[in-house]
């Protein structure tokens, strides 16, 4: 140090509180060197930044201060060249006498040749960042070395904390642009105004002066979507790539960012791009669109560069990488839009009311054929499917017991519904709902009306029995024909014969068994025929049923059948004729038996019910099921087993069925059949009760 001027210590306490105020780097530096300089009678102090770009390091001199107004302009050292870029690649402190031609660059010769020179490669968690050089005229006396290396120390750390701050600066920046986009692109499926937003928030964050986006249609190159300024797609197109090769298609094809710092200017691009960073935007392993950024803008940027460098092209990437991933959740979003849309359209395009329900009965879903059938206006969705169809199948009690049990019927169940145009006949098929586990979430409940078709079935019965008169005739003719053939047969050898007292008393026998055989065919036509005669009483059907016990105790005993009657402990009254109610039992019941030759079960069940009666009105009944474990019947018989005549037994008349069909219909009720066979038959009766026919 020159005599006179602050001590070693001294000097190193001032470099100390210049480096630790708040003022900006870019003033403390300068007045640092300009102290410096004053106290250690140096020539000139120089600072070289480390610059990377493309994968490679140079030096770029960013600093000189001279109280001899040294003037050198910045310029580019790369790395193991002149004396600074030998600093850095030896990563040592550096110490020489007198400078010479092997290690001063040109554009140092004129202060540099012939100095004492001190160099320090500057170091932040042993990464470079920059290099200090000192120069001293060779005729002073040189400083002392640990005072500079003091100086040098504390300069490193300074700087190396400028270094961290602008790291951190990018950081924050990255992660503050990337919630801006998030915000940007929460939920929309208007990508054009939140890519507008995007493409400003970015170009300014680059400094870019040109940018272009644009997403293709899927599967072609055909733009969907266009946002550009100073460039366009036809421009884009048209431009090569460092090696001549088409750009777009460049871009299109790698996953790569494209990074050229210093773009032709004679390129096709027509003098727009000097200097270009553009990436492809893949979504599920295609390219659908592409990004660019061209042209570095001198006012946005202190380091009074023209190109992007490599933290540009990481930035860069990061945002590709954003607007990719918000791409993508856009077109999965507008698919499952259109998805919701299409199966939306295909139930609301379906005749059948369908209803999706949770696991309490709570409605999520519900087409518009579905509002129609209940009635109801309005949004059903969080109520219970018990309100929207106000009956007993669908109450909480039981559609819960159904849903917890998970034994959903596998056919179809009718009930009866009072809506707005009277009551009518539902038929109710209930799904279970599964998610992608098959873990049970819901219900599907499909809902048809079926009254029309009931009462369809009906008419088509009863005209299937007139047209079965024709059958009734023939079968009729038959069993006149064989009591008539054995009388006329008689009666033409009577003359012959009245003097044979055996012939006679045979004739007597014959004629006799035949008149009989007649009259109960008759009688048997006659109630099938007409309308029943004889007084409608008040009873209870349960001694109905227990009086046809009795008369088929023994043929039950014999057969080893006993009936098991399941009544409720309800008492059921019905108006009714007892004895021609007790033929139709008894002719439900024998069948039975003769079904079961040998043995098996017979149920019979007793409940109150509601019913739509003829002539389509609903009413309180008593429903009783005769259901046996025979042989059934086949299904291509099903429908004529009511028709008269019609049997399958080889002694039958075919009249037991179609008399107890009369009888019921006589009591303004309804008897229905279902049927497998080999495995059973169940018969149902619907018999209206009587006002208070219930106890």
């Amino acid at each position: 140090m020159r005599s006179g001027d602050a001590s070693g210590y001294e000097l190193v306490s001032l470099v100390s509180a210049f480096l630790l105020s708040e003022r900006d780097h870019r003033s403390v530096i300068p007045d640092v060197f300009e102290m410096l300089l004053k106290n250690l009678g140096g020539d000139a102090i120089l600072v070289y930044g480390l610059v990377q770009d493309r994968g490679y390091s140079n030096l770029r001199l960013d600093f000189v201060e001279s109280l001899r107004g040294i003037a050198v302009g910045q310029y580019i050292l790369p790395m193991g060249k002149g004396l600074a870029g030998r600093i850095a690649e030896d990563g040592q402190m550096f110490f020489s006498p007198g400078l010479d031609d092997s290690l001063v660059e040109p554009e140092l010769s004129g202060i540099a040749l012939g100095k004492v020179c001190y160099g320090y490669p500057l170091n932040t968690r042993d990464h470079l960042h920059s290099v200090l050089v000192f120069l001293f005229p060779a005729e002073e006396s040189r400083p002392e070395k640990p005072l500079l290396d003091a100086i040098a120390n504390l300069i490193a750390n300074y700087m190396g904390s400028v270094q961290l701050r602008r790291d951190l600066f990018r950081t924050r920046k990255k992660f503050s642009l990337l919630n801006n986009y998030k915000k940007v692109f929460s939920g929309t499926l208007d990508l054009r105004p939140v890519l507008s937003v995007f493409m400003n928030i970015t170009a300014s964050a680059l400094s870019a002066e040109v940018g272009i986006f644009v997403l293709f249609k899927e599967g072609t190159t055909v733009p969907e979507l266009e946002i550009n300024w100073g460039i366009s797609l036809q421009d884009l197109s048209k431009m090569q790539d460092d090696q001549g090769r088409n750009l777009l298609s460049t871009v299109l094809a790698s996953r790569e960012i494209v990074h050229i710092a210093q773009y032709g200017t004679g390129n096709a691009a027509g003098g727009k791009v000097e200097s270009l960073m553009a990436g492809s935007l893949f979504v599920q392993s295609r390219a659908v669109g592409v990004l660019l950024f061209a042209n570095k803008s001198m006012a946005a940027d202190d380091s009074g560069r023209t190109f992007f460098n490599d933290e540009d092209a990481e930035l860069f990437e990061v945002m590709r990488d954003q607007v990719a991933n918000s791409v993508e959740n856009y077109m999965l979003y507008r698919k499952i839009i259109e998805i919701k849309n299409f199966n939306e359209n295909v139930l609301e395009s379906i005749q059948s009311g369908v209803v999706s329900i949770d696991l309490s009965g709570n409605i999520l879903t519900a087409n518009r054929r579905a509002l129609e059938l209940s009635g109801k206006d309005g949004d059903q969705v969080g109520r219970h499917l018990g309100t929207m169809f106000d009956v007993q199948f669908f109450s909480p009690a039981n559609l819960g017991q159904i849903i917890e049990a998970g034994r959903f019927p596998p056919k179809t169940s009718e009930m009866e519904y009072d809506s707005a145009d009277g009551v009518r006949v539902l038929g109710v098929l209930l799904s279970p709902l599964l998610d992608e586990h098959s873990r049970p979430m819901g219900v599907v409940v499909t809902i048809d009306d079926m009254t029309e078709r009931r009462m369809l079935e009906r008419r088509m019965a009863r005209t299937e029995q007139l047209a079965a008169l024709g059958e009734l005739s023939a079968g009729l003719a038959h069993e006149l024909r064989n009591p008539l053939t054995a009388m006329k047969g008689f009666a033409q050898l009577l003359p012959r014969r009245l003097s044979d007292t055996a012939f006679l008393e045979k004739f007597s026998l014959v004629i006799a068994n035949e008149i009989t055989r007649l009259n109960d065919l008759v009688e048997r036509l006659l109630v099938f025929a007409r309308p029943g005669v004889g007084e409608f009483q008040r009873v209870a059907i349960r001694k109905i049923i227990d009086d046809t016990m009795l008369l088929l105790r023994y043929q039950l005993e014999k057969s080893g059948v006993l009936p098991e009657i399941d009544d409720g402990d309800r008492l059921l009254l019905v108006r009714c004729n007892p004895a021609r109610l007790t033929q139709v039992f008894l002719n439900i019941l024998i069948n039975s038996l003769q079904a079961m030759p040998e043995g098996g079960k017979i149920s019979i069940r007793v409940r109150e019910d509601l019913a739509i009666l003829p002539p389509g009105k609903r009413v309180r009944v008593a429903r009783l099921e005769f259901q046996d474990t025979g042989k059934g019947i086949p299904e291509n018989d099903l429908h004529r087993i009511f028709n008269p005549f019609y049997t399958t037994k080889e002694s039958g008349t075919g009249l037991g069925l179609a008399i107890s069909f009369r009888i019921v219909e006589e009591h303004g009720g309804v008897i229905e059949v279902d049927s497998t066979e080999n495995k059973g038959t169940n018969i149902r009766v619907f018999l209206p009760m009587i006002e208070g026919g219930s106890a």
